[in-house]
């Protein structure tokens, strides 16, 4: 999540994380993608609302695209080359 341009979805789905209000959520920006680990995981981060909706939803409203992963996913970065791989 670090490596990507900014944590805005921990934020999103953690704002209590956010104890001393960070204000910019910037990140190491090593990479455009937007990570969300434990996809598919409702105990992680649990809410009335389901992570796909909450994603959706965050999708939305920052005009981009989050890369869903679920706790066998990684994401394999090799210069330009970023891709999800399974990791079972």
């Amino acid at each position: 999540m670090v490596l990507g341009p900014d944590i805005r979805i921990v934020d999103h789905f953690t704002p209590h994380f956010n104890q001393v209000g960070m204000i910019h959520l910037d990140a190491i920006h090593l990479n455009d993608t937007i990570i969300f680990p434990h996809y598919g995981r409702e105990d992680k981060f649990p809410d009335d609302k389901s992570h796909e909706q909450r994603i959706l939803e965050f999708e939305a409203a920052h005009h981009c695209k989050v890369e869903r992963l679920t706790d066998k996913e990684a994401i394999y970065i090799n210069g330009d080359t970023v891709r999800k791989i399974y990791c079972g």
